[in-house]
């Protein structure tokens, strides 16, 4: 059984969250000036390099979280780093929302680093093999408010090539419940083939298949490394670039 820790996080903005729905059912609440308010809470200090999603928090899907599911946002390295050959993560981001009927609430959660491979039929990268996995951690969320939730995953992370696409992913171990279930958080920016969500059906595209107004806020601390491991044909994004 994997060892557990657990983070004890702090608001860091108090927003308004609608009351829990039957099922995953769109429903948008705008941010406003939280990208001022805004700080990590939990996790090391960031290091070489971010990846991921660094776009300005815009969204709030309300109630969407059910627990029990996992998220993957796919990225390409190097995003804004300037580590010349790899990159190792230090800890993976993602951002909810708790209104005042989701807390307070106690989650267990662990991120990973994936590769990405190309889908023809889809047109998309889907989710590879798993490259490293965090240990399980307990997050305790005691008052309502938008949160930058980070899960370290450092000592589990081999030096990763530059140049491929990835996955991070977000996995929520246990369900919350019907009396609460927290909003997670998008860009203004719906590109498509780059959020995904599992809760029992495989894996949906947050844009295409529930007509999210933008991408998943997920991101990572990296650090550069200097002896990546090798990327093989076929794997880690290497078959073609969705956007030249």
């Amino acid at each position: 059984m994997p060892l557990r820790r657990t983070l004890v996080l702090t608001c860091c903005c108090v927003l308004v969250a609608s009351g829990a729905l039957a099922g995953k059912t769109l429903h948008v609440h705008r941010l406003s000036d939280v990208e001022a308010t805004l700080q990590a809470n939990g996790g090391p200090t960031r290091q070489d390099c971010q990846v991921g999603n660094l776009n300005v928090p815009t969204y709030a899907i309300t109630d969407w979280a059910f627990g029990a599911e996992g998220y993957k946002y796919l990225f390409r390295a190097p995003a804004t780093c300037s580590c010349p050959v790899g990159f190792r993560l230090d800890s993976i981001h993602l951002l909810m929302q708790f209104g005042p009927e989701d807390v307070p609430v106690g989650f267990d959660a662990f991120v990973d680093l994936e590769e990405a491979v190309w889908d023809d039929l889809s047109g998309c990268y889907l989710p590879g093999a798993e490259l490293c996995t965090s240990l399980v951690y307990t997050v305790q969320i005691d008052a309502e408010g938008l949160f930058d939730i980070s899960l370290p995953i450092l000592e589990q992370c081999q030096c990763a090539a530059i140049g491929f696409w990835y996955f991070l992913s977000f996995h929520f171990v246990s369900e919350f419940g019907a009396s609460g279930r927290p909003d997670l958080v998008a860009d203004g920016m719906p590109l498509g083939c780059r959020s995904w969500n599992d809760y029992g059906f495989g894996w949906q595209d947050l844009v295409s298949d529930f007509d999210w107004p933008g991408e998943i806020l997920m991101y990572a601390d990296a650090a550069c490394c200097e002896i990546p491991v090798s990327a093989e044909p076929g794997t880690w994004g290497s078959v073609k670039s969705l956007y030249r």
